[in-house]
């Protein structure tokens, strides 16, 4: 009998061991990228009034190049083991080329990443029609009006359309 609990002893001992040796859970708010999600398009303006059609149907200029876009996205978003706490927003930049295209190349991994296109508000003269002169006008990307859904090595089309504020 006493050698039977001794065994039973022995046993709760070692399982008591083997717990205090399991594995914790990571709690960290490091994001787990594994890769990137690319964004690319075309940047639009109306710039030129005179070449609209007379029916309302707008003629679509490409925005001039080095107008500045910001990519803003969470970092919770790239956080695989999501914990409470603060995250904070990545904004990337890039430039318009002379073509009027724009590409982000954004932190992505198998989760969704949400993405905003954003701009710097931008004064640029607007033409009415050749007989009078052009006026001053100051375009932005409206906030929330350009998004994008994106995953690791995902390639995703997002033309973007400046209005006057």
């Amino acid at each position: 009998m006493y050698k039977n609990m001794l065994n039973k002893i022995a046993i709760v001992s070692f399982a008591f061991l083997l717990s205090l040796t399991a594995c914790e859970k990571d709690n960290t708010n490091t994001p787990s990228v594994i890769g990137k999600a690319k964004i690319t398009g075309i940047a639009y303006i109306n710039q030129n009034l005179s070449n609209d059609d007379k029916l309302g149907s707008i003629v679509w200029e490409k925005a001039p190049a080095g107008t500045k876009l910001y990519a803003t996205y969470s970092s919770a978003d790239i956080v695989i083991n999501e914990t409470t706490g603060n995250y904070v927003n990545i904004v990337d930049s890039t430039k318009v080329d002379a073509n009027g295209t724009y590409t982000f190349l954004v932190k992505a991994n198998l989760k969704k990443v949400n993405v905003s296109i954003t701009s710097d508000d931008y004064r640029l003269m607007q033409t009415s029609d050749a007989t009078t002169s052009p006026e001053a006008k100051i375009y932005s990307l409206p906030a929330g009006q350009f998004t994008s859904v994106v995953t690791e090595n995902e390639v995703k089309i997002l033309d973007v359309y400046f209005s006057i504020k």
